[in-house]
């Protein structure tokens, strides 16, 4: 292919790429035209229909709030009075020596002495007629020990 036949082609591509230029130029003046034509018929939103809301800045937005200390309705823990630590040195299985030992939990046994007997005492009151007085006279009951 000689040099004249190669501008030749470029040429002839040229002129078939600005015609398809033209052609989708045509085509987007007739979108935006119909865009235009639409945008002029569009209804208002309703009442209920919520405006779109842009995020707040970083620095605008609130921290959040904590939670109460009220969430944990669990009885605080009691300063024990003696501990009593549970370990193993070696594996149960294998005997090999155990090695990384950490806290697994913590249980907290709460022993409460049995209650002292009560002592219960019954005050019997008896009345009795007074033929002079035309009375039932009746003891006052001293409690006491």
């Amino acid at each position: 292919m000689t040099a004249e036949e190669t501008i030749a082609s470029l040429e002839a591509q040229l002129k078939q790429a600005l015609e398809r230029l033209d052609e989708v130029s045509e085509q987007l003046r007739v979108a935006q035209a119909r865009i235009e034509e639409l945008e002029k018929l569009k209804t208002p939103l309703p009442a209920f229909v919520k405006a779109n809301k842009k995020n707040q800045p970083e620095e605008q937005k609130q921290a959040r709030k904590k939670r109460d200390a009220r969430h944990n309705r669990a009885r605080p823990r009691s300063t024990p009075t003696q501990s009593v630590e549970h370990r193993l040195v070696t594996c149960p299985t294998c005997q090999l020596r155990l090695g990384g030992l950490s806290l697994a939990r913590c249980r907290e046994v709460i022993d409460v002495p049995a209650p002292t007997p009560v002592e219960v005492t019954e005050h019997r009151i008896y009345k009795g007629w007074c033929a002079i007085c035309q009375q039932w006279p009746v003891p006052v009951a001293r409690s006491g020990a």
